[in-house]
């Protein structure tokens, strides 16, 4: 039986989970090694709010910490769809 939540059972069932175009923007950045105040500044958006992305790409895709989150983003950005571009302020 699995215990996860839908986020990680769907990354299962399909090998990648849904990520928005800004959460696929986070992820490349954290795989680049940006901090969360860098990655703010090159979208536009708060430091609170990339926080609040960290945490849903978390759950999303059952990394526990940020180097976790930059492995899955390494091993998988072509089953998600994007190529891991980033825009600034975009």
């Amino acid at each position: 039986m699995f215990t996860g939540n839908w986020y990680q059972l769907h990354a299962r069932l399909f090998g990648c989970p849904h990520l928005t175009d800004r959460e696929a923007q986070v992820a490349a950045l954290i795989a680049a090694g940006y901090a969360n105040a860098t990655i703010a500044a090159t979208l536009g958006l708060t430091v609170r709010g990339v926080e609040a992305h960290v945490h849903r790409l978390c759950r999303k895709t059952g990394a526990r910490t940020r180097v976790d989150l930059a492995r899955w983003w390494l091993l998988r950005p072509w089953l998600c769809g994007t190529e891991g571009a980033v825009t600034e302020g975009a």
